[in-house]
């Protein structure tokens, strides 16, 4: 390896470092310092650098949250069993027995359940990338009786980290987050028996923010299927 830098020639580096512990904000006194037995100067000299802005800015870091986090009913008449269908994703990785809240969900029951102060087991369906997954939350989350909802990531299981700056390398299926990664679940509770006003939904896990509110309502992504043409492409294929 040479022991000199020809000028005129661009040079990349790549090292690693651990982000703190808590959020900071971007850094912009980045700079460089060049010494060496050719300089006039006894001392070395810093030159500025260019720093990348928003996500990517050196220095820049946020809470760990579900950067995705939406919620969404398909009724709100009083006493009546709804499907409730919640989108999650993380920007930082959650290990096996995690166990991730959902609170903010007051006056609703169990779908068997006449009164609320009952806690119950609620069967739940997990989609990820349009492929069900029973693996990593299993089949079922723990209702509180009043307010919480929780999931809990399987033994031998995690989520991975949804970030868009580590997708640099090669891209597997359903090995490197993208932008679809996202757990849509599903499952069912029974409205409150008087008319109420909605409340803020926040979600959490262990380090995660401890107030990360949830988007109720319709997603910007808005509806989306997937089409599987099994026949031959003369016979076509007719989706509504």
């Amino acid at each position: 390896m040479s022991n000199t830098m020809t000028a005129g020639t661009d040079y990349e580096f790549c090292f690693q470092v651990t982000n703190p512990s808590t959020k900071a904000p971007c850094k912009t006194d980045i700079s460089i310092k060049v010494k060496d037995s050719d300089m006039a100067t006894a001392a070395a000299v810093p030159f500025p650098m260019t720093i990348d802005s928003g996500d990517a800015c050196v220095g820049y870091t946020t809470d760990r949250m579900f950067t995705t986090a939406n919620i969404r009913s398909h009724s709100n008449v009083t006493s009546m069993v709804v499907g409730m269908f919640l989108e999650l994703s993380p920007n930082h990785a959650i290990s096996s027995g995690t166990v991730v809240t959902v609170s903010g969900l007051n006056g609703y029951m169990g779908s068997g359940q006449s009164s609320t102060g009952s806690t119950a087991d609620v069967d739940i369906e997990v989609v990820k990338n349009g492929m069900r997954d029973t693996a990593v939350f299993g089949t079922e989350a723990s209702w509180d009786g009043t307010s919480q909802l929780t999931l809990t990531v399987q033994t031998g299981q995690s989520v991975a980290a949804k970030n868009h700056l580590a997708n640099a390398a090669a891209i597997t299926f359903d090995g490197t987050p993208e932008e679809d990664d996202i757990y849509e679940i599903y499952f069912e509770l029974k409205n409150s028996a008087s008319e109420q006003a909605a409340k803020p939904i926040t979600v959490t896990a262990a380090d995660f923010q401890a107030d990360g509110l949830v988007d109720s309502g319709l997603t910007n992504r808005g509806a989306r299927f997937r089409l599987h043409v099994l026949a031959a492409p003369d016979m076509g294929a007719r989706a509504t």
